[in-house]
């Protein structure tokens, strides 16, 4: 391959995800693929003082599969839409609590399993982010049916 085709298919590989790296006025950072002036494609958003998320974009929101980590120690890993959690993900609270289970518009909706940091857990339907309708609460070598 000669000098003058790679540097040409190197241009259009680059031209083709058009990745970037932006710098906002207040200090975020975007580091990815871009498509009309928004994010889109893969890529990373590093909040200046809050965390950063590292995923899928679509017209600058975070849309299918990502990682958000916050500042203070908590990380949700799974599907968003339209910029929300959404389908299924896992949340872990810097509490040490732990989501695992349905999602939408942002909020656990749906089947999921609510672990907290001293063992016991919730296992059942959440309604836009409370416990609501069947499950079971486990306690210490007790169990609690609710309906």
């Amino acid at each position: 391959m000669s000098l003058f085709c790679f540097l040409f298919s190197t241009a259009k590989a680059i031209l083709y995800h058009r990745c970037w790296v932006q710098v906002f006025g207040n200090g975020d950072v975007y580091e990815g693929e871009f498509h009309r002036g928004k994010c889109s494609g893969r890529g990373v958003y590093y909040y200046s003082r809050s965390g950063r998320y590292e995923g899928d974009w679509v017209d600058g929101k975070y849309d299918g599969y990502g990682v958000e980590t916050w500042a203070h120690g908590s990380r949700y890993r799974g599907c968003y839409w339209q910029g929300l959690r959404h389908e299924f993900g896992v949340y872990r609270f810097y509490t040490g609590d732990v989501y695992a289970g349905e999602w939408s518009n942002g909020q656990s909706h749906g089947c999921g399993v609510h672990t907290c940091e001293d063992g016991s857990r919730y296992v059942g339907e959440f309604k836009w982010g409370v416990k609501h309708g069947h499950g079971h609460y486990h306690f210490r070598k007790i169990l609690l049916y609710m309906r």
